[in-house]
């Protein structure tokens, strides 16, 4: 049996290059990561991270190990790896242009969009996905074309800007129907009807939402009809029915344990809590929303935790857990004022205002009111659809009567 002359520094160069495909080989070949086998991964996550590092270093290497990287992206996002896993990303794109892979280039850097989104980093968000838009143009990449204009869609109703998502997830929904993408299209449809929801055009909201969980039964895709439950679970609670955003959040919470999606397991245990607080069961509520509290401090979420700040201050109201609830209520509004939430700004304002008539408080009224009225002329578009606008008057009025 002959061996390498590991004494000779091109074979042994040679030696460790074949260790390292093999290693990448291995595991994208892998059952574990064929299946996103959650408790596997998490034990081999180390081991995983090595080879894609070494074959970072490797061009030759470059295709298994940017196969490996898309292979394992949902995994390392669900888990909240999400600071490793930008680091990947950055690389990968930096060899990608180095070898000229116009299509990886474009896929790596809608994969860092799509985390940083997760890291709530708005302004990176916006970055990638105008890069991708050029890429794809550049190179005729049309399906990633599509999905940048989608996701950048989905990232403006949260800014504001809902013409402009409506505009880019239409382009995108067409892009999607003329590649025959029903993934894409299912997508698509679940942003427009998230757009919809802060619209307030409820039917339009519903009719989108319910095809795109149709588009992800049809295709069996029981990891992204996580979303589509999860929103119509925000849609009724919206609607002021809690008992139907119950029964779907619970099947979108029941998935997302299955696939191990930490983030949106948060985001559900928060929107259950608004729906059992509705219906008065405020213990129950209130264990659901630190239950959420704990997933977005593991997470380094501060778009979660100013969110569950926001309703645990509505917990405290119910309970007469007064300065607990104007603290809570305080940290989540400063938490949203940072990441341009105009739509949370907006409601904590309204809820401290109600905060100041339940403590039958006029001074505390009319401090939280003249705040609110100021916010509210500076962001005339989002108190009129958030519904702010049409407050005031009546705020007026009992404000006039408490005094």
């Amino acid at each position: 049996m002959s061996t390498a002359n590991l004494t000779d520094p091109q074979n042994c160069q040679n030696f460790f290059q074949q260790r390292i495909v093999r290693a990448v080989e291995y595991w994208l070949n892998h059952d574990a990561v064929k299946q996103l086998k959650i408790a596997y991964l998490d034990k081999e996550k180390e081991a995983i991270l090595k080879a894609i590092s070494l074959g970072l270093q490797f061009a030759p290497a470059w295709p298994i190990v940017r196969a490996l990287i898309v292979a394992l992206t949902s995994f390392m996002e669900r888990r909240g790896h999400w600071d490793a896993w930008q680091q990947v990303l950055q690389r990968s794109i930096g060899v990608a242009q180095q070898v000229g892979d116009a299509d990886g280039e474009v896929t790596l850097t809608a994969l860092l969009a799509r985390l940083s989104q997760r890291m709530s980093k708005p302004d990176d968000v916006v970055c990638y996905y105008r890069r991708v838009i050029r890429l794809a143009r550049r190179s005729g990449n049309q399906y990633e074309l599509a999905r940048a204009c989608s996701n950048l869609g989905f990232l403006y109703i949260d800014g504001g800007h809902w013409g402009r998502s409506e505009v880019l997830n239409r382009r995108a929904l067409t892009l999607f129907e003329k590649l025959d993408s029903a993934h894409g299209r299912a997508h698509t449809h679940n942003h427009l009807g998230l757009l919809y929801i802060r619209m307030n055009k409820w039917q339009d909201a519903k009719k989108n939402l319910e095809k795109a969980c149709l588009l992800w039964e049809t295709i069996n895709d029981d990891a992204s009809l996580i979303n589509g439950y999860g929103n119509l679970g925000l849609l009724h609670n919206e609607l002021h029915e809690p008992t139907s955003a119950i029964g779907y959040l619970e099947k979108a919470l029941s998935k997302a344990e299955e696939v191990g999606e930490e983030l949106e397991t948060a985001n559900f245990w928060v929107n259950l809590g608004i729906a059992y607080l509705a219906l008065e069961h405020v213990e129950t509520a209130k264990q659901y929303i630190l239950n959420a509290e704990a997933m977005y401090r593991k997470l380094n979420s501060t778009a979660g935790l100013a969110y569950v700040w926001h309703q645990l201050g509505r917990v405290a109201i119910y309970r007469h857990e007064w300065l607990k609830s104007e603290e809570y209520l305080q940290s989540a509004l400063q938490k949203y004022s940072e990441l341009h939430n105009y739509e949370g700004e907006l409601k904590v304002l309204s809820e401290l205002t109600d905060y100041g008539f339940v403590r039958n408080n006029a001074s505390l009224v009319e401090q939280w009111l003249n705040r609110l009225e100021s916010r509210a002329n500076q962001l005339e578009q989002y108190s009129q659809s958030y519904g702010i606008a049409q407050k005031l008057p009546d705020y007026h009025t009992r404000l006039s009567e408490l005094e």
